[in-house]
Parts: C-alpha cells; sequence; structure tokens
C-alpha cells in the first residue's frame, strides 16, 4: 500500500509518466534487480543529466539487508545496482527498520536546505534516504494505514510541505516535513524515537523538485491559522489520508483525489470536523467557520477509522415486478443507522401494483417495510452496499370481473377483496454515488420473497426490480 501511495502521488503530481512507473509487490531480489536493470537500458537512451532514478521501498530489513519475499537483498548489491543507472539525480527512500548502519555522510540531524552557488549547470544529486536511525525500528500505525514516515512523506509532496507556498515541493520541503512530522509522531507514542537519516552528494545549482500540487485537478484548501493540525480522512471509513499544519500567513493547498473527506481540526481551542465534497476537476475551500465542534468519540472508531455522520434517510422509488404481473410503482422512506463497514437500516413503504389474471383486472395495494443488515464497501468515491434481511406486508387485493355486466345480470358479484400479511426474506445490491455537500444518489437492485396467509391458503409471492433514491446523511 505505501508503494502504490507513492507511486500515485509522483504519476499525479510529480509530472512522471505511469509507463515510467514500475510498482513491485512481494517481489524476489532477482525481479528488483531485473526491474533496475530494464531501468539502466531505457536511462542510457538519454543524456545522464536528463535522467532521474527514483527507488522507494517499504517493508522489513536489518542492517545489511532489505527482506523480500522470504529472501534477502544485500544493501551493498542494491547500492551497486542503483549506482550504475546512468542518472542525473539518483534518489534512494527506505522505510524499512534499521535499513542501513550509520555511514559516512548519513547523519541524524535536523534537516538543512539543500543548495548551491553555481548556477551555470544542472543539479546533479546522489540522494539516500531511510525511515529510522541505526537500531530504530521505522513505525507503522494501523492509524494511518501504513509506514509512518511514508504518511508523512506522501502529505508532504500533496502540499503539506510547502512552506514559501510557490505550489511546488522540493526534495528539502519533504524531507524537513516527514523528519519533523515522524519524530513528533513517535515521541507522543511507546513505541520509542523514531529519526530519519540522509545521505546527500550534491553538485550543480537549482532545486530538486518532486511535485507541483499547484497542478492537481482536484484540491482541498485550508484557511490559515496559528498552532492547528488538520488531519484529511476518506468518508464513509478509512485511514487518514493526509495531514497537515495551518500557516499563519496564506491558505494552504493540498492536492487530492475526488470524493468525499471529513477534514479535522485540532487546535489548542479550536477543535472541530467538517465534511467536504471534492467534484472531479474541482477544488473545495473550508473557512474557519465550516468546523463544527464534533465529540472525538463520534470522530475515530475502532481501528482508527474516522465515521463523522453515522445517521442516513433517504427516499426513493422503485420499479417491482415478476414474468406474471405487470410492473408496479413504490415509495420508501428509508433510515439507517451505521457501525464502520456495516449498517442497519428500517424502511417504509407504499405500493400499487395493477395487474391481469385474464378473467379479472387485479388492483393490488400495500404498505409494509423491511430490517436490513448492509455490508459497506468503498470504491473510492463510490460506495458498493450488499444487504440482506426481513421484509413484510400488509396487501390489500381488489378483483373485478371483465365481464362485469353478464355477471350483473346473472345476480353475481362483479367485484371482490381480500387481505393478508406476509413475511419473508429481503434482499438488495446498491451504488452510493455522492452529490453535493452531504446528499448522495443510491442505485440498485432488489428483490423480495413474502409468505401470504390468504384466508388459510398459504401463497409465496416474489418480486424484483430497481430503485432509485435519494440520500442525506448526518
Amino acid at each position: 500500500a505505501d508503494a502504490r501511495r507513492v507511486a500515485s502521488v509522483l504519476t499525479r503530481l510529480g509530472g512522471v509518466a505511469p509507463d515510467r512507473v514500475t510498482v513491485l509487490v512481494d517481489r524476489t531480489p532477482a525481479e528488483v534487480l531485473e526491474a533496475l536493470r530494464r531501468a539502466s537500458e531505457a536511462a542510457a537512451r538519454f543524456s545522464a543529466e536528463d535522467v532521474v532514478l527514483f527507488f522507494y521501498f517499504s517493508g522489513h530489513g536489518d542492517a545489511d539487508d532489505l527482506h523480500m519475499a522470504g529472501e534477502r537483498l544485500p544493501l551493498a548489491t542494491l547500492a551497486r545496482t542503483l549506482d550504475a543507472v546512468p542518472a542525473g539525480v539518483r534518489l534512494e527512500i527506505l522505510d524499512a527498520c534499521r535499513s542501513r548502519p550509520r555511514a559516512k555522510g548519513l547523519h541524524r540531524v535536523e534537516p538543512f536546505a539543500l543548495s548551491v552557488d553555481d548556477l551555470g549547470t544542472r543539479p546533479r544529486a546522489r540522494i539516500r534516504v531511510q525511515a529510522s536511525s541505526d537500531g530504530e525500528d521505522a513505525q507503522e500505525s494501523d492509524a494511518l494505514g501504513g509506514g509512518v514516515f511514508t504518511h508523512y512523506l506522501v502529505s508532504g509532496l500533496r502540499g503539506a510541505a510547502d512552506r514559501d507556498g510557490d505550489g511546488q515541493i522540493t526534495f528539502d520541503e519533504a524531507y524537513s516535513w516527514a523528519f519533523a512530522r515522524t519524530l513528533r509522531h513517535s515521541a507522543s507514542g511507546a513505541g520509542g524515537l523514531q529519526h530519519a537519516e540522509r545521505e546527500v552528494e550534491l553538485s550543480g545549482a537549482g532545486t530538486l523538485v518532486l511535485t507541483r500540487p499547484r497542478t492537481s485537478d482536484a484540491a482541498l484548501v485550508l484557511p490559515a491559522d496559528h498552532d492547528v493540525q488538520y488531519l484529511v480522512y476518506q468518508l464513509p471509513g478509512g485511514a487518514v489520508f493526509a495531514e497537515a499544519w495551518a500557516s499563519a500567513e496564506r491558505r494552504l493547498t493540498l492536492a487530492l483525489p475526488a470524493g468525499r473527506f471529513l477534514v479535522q481540526r485540532r487546535g489548542t481551542a479550536r477543535y472541530g470536523a467538517a465534511e467536504v465534497a471534492i467534484p472531479w476537476g474541482g477544488r473545495a475551500e473550508l473557512d474557519a467557520d465550516d468546523f463544527e465542534a464534533i465529540p472525538l468519540a463520534r470522530l475515530v472508531a475502532r481501528g482508527g477509522r474516522v465515521l463523522a455522520d453515522r445517521h442516513e434517510l433517504g427516499v426513493g422509488y422503485a420499479a417491482l415486478g415478476n414474468p406474471e404481473r405487470a410492473v408496479g410503482h413504490r415509495l420508501q422512506l428509508r433510515y439507517g443507522y451505521r457501525f464502520d463497514d456495516l449498517a442497519v437500516t428500517i424502511g417504509l413503504g407504499a405500493g400499487l401494483e395493477p395487474w391481469d389474471t385474464g378473467a379479472n383486472e387485479v388492483l393490488s395495494r400495500w404498505v409494509g417495510g423491511d430490517a436490513r443488515v448492509e455490508g459497506r464497501l468503498l470504491l473510492e468515491p463510490l460506495e458498493l452496499r450488499l444487504a440482506g434481511g426481513v421484509g413484510w406486508r400488509w396487501l390489500h387485493e381488489r378483483l373485478t370481473r371483465k365481464d362485469a355486466d353478464r355477471y350483473a345480470a346473472a345476480g353475481l358479484a362483479t367485484e371482490s377483496s381480500s387481505a393478508a400479511i406476509g413475511l419473508g426474506p429481503a434482499a438488495a445490491v446498491e451504488l452510493r454515488v455522492p452529490l453535493a455537500g452531504a446528499w448522495w444518489l443510491v442505485a440498485g437492485v432488489e428483490g423480495t420473497f413474502l409468505l401470504f396467509d390468504e384466508a388459510g391458503d398459504p401463497r409465496l409471492r416474489w418480486d424484483a426490480g430497481a430503485s432509485l433514491a435519494g440520500q442525506v446523511t448526518f
């Protein structure tokens, strides 16, 4: 997951073409070295000063090796392979425990600016970064959904590290942000301190720009403020997607994908949360007044997952029927309460169904409802719902003879009616699509199988169809 996050931010914000990115998951050392050999062949087609090689690893390691698929890749072998790639800039980031013993040039120090004075040449650099110092653990977090250092690195590349407000993130800015936030995070826990380290060989002029958040077609703009931390969660639930600290001088822009997010604000006197929908190709701006005071217990659920709005209320229409009867119509009101990836919902509705038996015209009217348990699967920015439960109906049917005149002339009844109550299983599959604010569009297919007792005669009736509803969360 960490590797995919880094690859995603480089392709979306770093100007890296997708065909220039290779993501290897649970591969052997031989496969990793082969991928680097292919990268070296591709780089050889260009001038070395025009090539940037970015190597990232997240996983287990020790002082001498990286652990991959039950095997070990010696760090010395990796270093020789990376050095063989003809690239003007080589950047290596290892988020692994004790990934490299401290060597000459690799220092545990506060970040400092990388700069040179010779303005006549392009920058050439060889940079190695490890997420933890010798003897330290590279910490992971369930709440953050991966490595702590990688979380802050990616947040920085999305715009949180843009300390000068120019809309682009340099290596210096990204490393400084990740170093400070990782150390702060580790100091607040029980896992021991974690200090990132780097080794830098730099010549030439200019800065190494990694991403340009200002080019993103979807973004979240946060208000300027003092000593305020923002945590950004994907809704309806998930790990922390990004993290930032407000700037007192200007509004901060984070490049995010389209979708719905909850933004939590943490400050000494100003605490709260706000929900925001970021449209495809658009921006969403938050002001200080948009944040509502919400208890922490409502914001943080089991495992670090977040769910601010647990209540759902929707109104919908469904077209239902079966091969023996014409299509009927139903209006329904549905309320739901959510428990992270599960929800319990109750629906109340009324329906009308005209149909023809050949001899009679039948008009069925009913009121009823159901109680369902729903599993929720986030397919960002959509949500898939799988529901099952029990439904019931009070059914009233009126039968009218088609040859009513002949029956009336014979003194026979031309109409009859009956009522019955049915009970049985109900199921549905739905897809929820975000609209504006707290509003959603829910489309799905559903079916019910009900057993009726009609004057002592049990009858099984079923119907299925398509539904469409508008829903608000609160």
